[in-house]
């Protein structure tokens, strides 16, 4: 048998841009005597991405796999099946990490004894330069935190022997959005052991246009799917014991960002911004006195309280009309 595997680093592609897989490979073309192993999965990419994976050299152990079209985190889970280190890492492939962190929290792997490790994160432009105030931290971390605030598989590593006896990611049958948050959140709640590393790890990239940003009114109801596997998921004492965070959750990510997105669209999203309020009462019937709600009014300013406060003809108004003239405005 092959050497010790510390970390499986999971990296699904789709289309993604040469230039933007250039930039995701190049740390893992030198080896520097880390103990990981690459799993690239193709899912379904065209011809010429196709190609390109096959042609790189990885300096550590890999394997690129090709796979029909099935979505992100059906490539994830084809990587799992495959994987055998301690940890699983997530790297999309129009991101890239600060190869020094990097190093340093794999080497600590074999030391730390924790189902999931958490480190930081760094926004950066479609060119790779970081962004002001885009630093992804804790100021104060703890576990409940940690619950109220996880929404991306890739900022943390995981136990591979915790995941699978968890059941795994959260596999649709089409692409959905949420799907990282219906992934990581349950695991987060049943960890016996998160540890934060103060680390800059992972670069993640901003870009206006992607496959989720694309989705239509409709297709981008998908996000209720994801919050519907998390209330199901999920028993009735862990539901209990996290209840603020899990709610905090699905008020944030419904009624703040899910609900301005729809108003985007018009009438139609509106029919299914209500259609989420709809859904947030149903589970969270008294969702407007979560204890978190205050300070954020304060910290995320006027959109997220006429989101919260459900002023969808004022935020329609600015999406659809005073958004698109003040963009007009920038590219003239």
């Amino acid at each position: 048998m092959s050497k010790e595997v510390l970390l499986s680093l999971i990296i699904p592609v789709w289309n993604t841009p040469i230039v933007f897989l250039q930039q995701c490979f190049t740390p893992f073309l030198q080896n520097r005597n880390l103990k990981i192993e690459i799993i690239v999965v193709d899912d379904g990419s065209c011809p010429e991405t196709s190609k390109y994976l096959d042609s790189v050299k990885f300096a550590y152990e890999y394997r690129v796999i090709h796979q029909k079209n099935q979505g992100q985190n059906s490539a994830r889970c084809t990587g799992l099946s495959l994987a055998r280190g301690m940890y699983i890492g997530f790297l999309d492939s129009d991101d890239f990490i600060e190869w020094d962190s990097f190093t340093r929290i794999v080497k600590l792997l074999s030391n730390v004894d924790a189902d999931i490790i958490v480190f930081n994160g760094t926004k950066v432009d479609e060119k790779g330069k970081k962004i002001s105030s885009g630093e992804l931290k804790f100021a104060n971390f703890s576990k409940r935190e940690y619950v109220r605030s996880c929404a991306e598989l890739w900022r943390q590593f995981i136990r591979r022997d915790f995941l699978e006896k968890n059941g795994g990611l959260y596999n649709p049958s089409k692409m959905c959005i949420g799907e990282d948050l219906a992934s990581i959140l349950p695991l987060s709640i049943r960890a016996d052991s998160i540890k934060y590393l103060n680390e800059d790890v992972y670069m993640y990239r901003q870009q206006r246009k992607s496959a989720i940003h694309s989705m239509n009114s409709s297709k981008r109801l998908s996000v209720l799917d994801s919050f519907d596997y998390i209330m199901k998921c999920l028993t009735d004492d862990e539901l209990n014991s996290y209840h603020n965070e899990i709610e905090w959750q699905a008020v944030n990510h419904l009624m703040n960002y899910e609900t301005r997105a729809q108003l985007r669209y018009g009438i139609q999203g509106l029919k299914n911004a209500k259609k989420i309020s709809s859904w947030m009462s149903r589970y969270f019937k008294t969702w407007q006195f979560n204890p978190y709600i205050k300070d954020e009014k304060n910290k995320q300013g006027i959109a997220f309280r006429l989101s919260v406060d459900r002023k969808y003809w004022i935020i329609m108004f600015y999406q659809c009309f005073i958004r698109r003239i003040l963009e007009r405005g920038n590219h003239d």
